[in-house]
């Protein structure tokens, strides 16, 4: 009897561990694993240009452009290998200063009152069909007074399409008002640029 009950440990002993074995690889899951995945395999590319290069469908160099109200700009734009359509975005367009255009009419030599009040700088213009001397600047804070702001340093011209001409550029301007006095006997025309 002896004989049996070993043999029957020895038996359970040798199945215990084999079946503790099955059931560890169960749960730790390499009995389940994915198999390793395939080498790489190397291909060649059969679409190539003259260079040997990768053809590319959509090559080339697009115009562009862009209309605002008062700019226009314009130019190319290299897609190289983008897609054909093209989504392009200005970003900031350049500054340029705003302003008025007043034009001046004269008696005796001397110009109304024009409101500087929102004007930083001013550029003055006169021309008279006979002699014409430096310009005389005159300010006033309401419209009606004079009070003398002197000569802004006019540039004369002589002959300019039958008229003698006189011009200051990019004063800058304090008073709300000025008024503009053309040393000729009979000015003709006189305009005032007030850049914003």
């Amino acid at each position: 009897m002896r004989y049996i009950i070993t043999t029957v440990t020895v038996v359970a002993l040798i199945v215990g561990i084999a079946l503790g074995f099955i059931v560890s690889r169960a749960l730790d899951g390499s009995a389940s694993a994915a198999p390793p995945p395939p080498a790489d395999t190397k291909v060649r590319e059969q679409n190539l240009d003259g260079s040997g290069l990768i053809r590319v469908h959509e090559q080339g160099t697009a115009n562009v452009n862009v209309t605002n109200s008062s700019l226009s700009v314009g130019g190319t734009v290299d897609v190289g290998n983008l897609p054909a359509v093209q989504d392009v975005n200005v970003l900031s367009m350049p500054s340029q200063p705003r302003g008025d255009l007043v034009s001046l009419t004269f008696t005796n030599s001397l110009s109304q009152f024009v409101d500087t009040s929102d004007c930083s700088h001013v550029s003055i213009l006169a021309r008279a069909p006979v002699g014409i001397g430096p310009l005389i600047l005159f300010a006033s804070p309401d419209g009606t007074t004079r009070v003398l702001r002197g000569d802004p340093g006019a540039t004369i011209g002589n002959n300019v399409d039958g008229y003698t001409t006189a011009f200051a550029e990019n004063l800058p301007v304090a008073e709300p008002f000025l008024q503009v006095y053309v040393p000729t006997p009979n000015p003709t025309d006189g305009w005032i640029w007030c850049v914003r």
